[in-house]
C-alpha cells in the first residue's frame, strides 16, 4: 500500500460577500480537495422575506457540480445551485443556521 499526501484545506471568509438585507452572522467555506463545506451562523434579517431569498454567490473554486438542497436549523428550505447562489425560501426573522456539504467540479486552481 502506498501513501498518499493529503490535500491541504483552503478555508475562505465569505461574510463580505452577504447581500444586503441580511444581519450577518459569519459564512465560511472550506476546500479540501473537491469537499466543499459552507457554514453559514448565526444569519438574520429584519424581516420575514417571501419567495426564494439569496444570501449570497459563492466564487469560483466553491461552487458545487449538482444543484444541493437542504433545510436551515429552523427548517426553512435552502438551496446551492451551480451557479453559485446560496439562497433560502421564505426566511424568517429570526436568526438560522445552515450548513452544506458537496462535491464542486470547479478547478482547484480558481479556489
Amino acid at each position: 500500500m502506498a501513501w498518499k499526501k493529503k490535500t491541504g484545506s483552503t478555508v475562505r471568509d465569505l461574510t463580505p460577500l452577504i447581500v444586503e438585507g441580511w444581519t450577518p452572522g459569519t459564512a465560511t467555506a472550506r476546500r479540501s480537495g473537491d469537499v466543499v463545506l459552507i457554514d453559514v451562523q448565526a444569519l438574520g434579517r429584519p424581516a420575514a422575506g417571501t419567495g426564494v431569498v439569496q444570501i449570497l454567490s459563492l466564487p469560483v473554486g466553491y461552487r458545487p457540480a449538482a444543484n444541493v438542497y437542504g433545510r436551515t436549523f429552523r427548517g426553512s428550505l435552502t438551496r446551492c445551485l451551480t451557479g453559485g447562489a446560496l439562497s433560502i425560501d421564505a426566511p424568517t426573522s429570526s436568526v438560522d443556521y445552515l450548513h452544506f456539504t458537496f462535491l464542486t467540479s470547479d478547478p482547484r486552481s480558481a479556489a
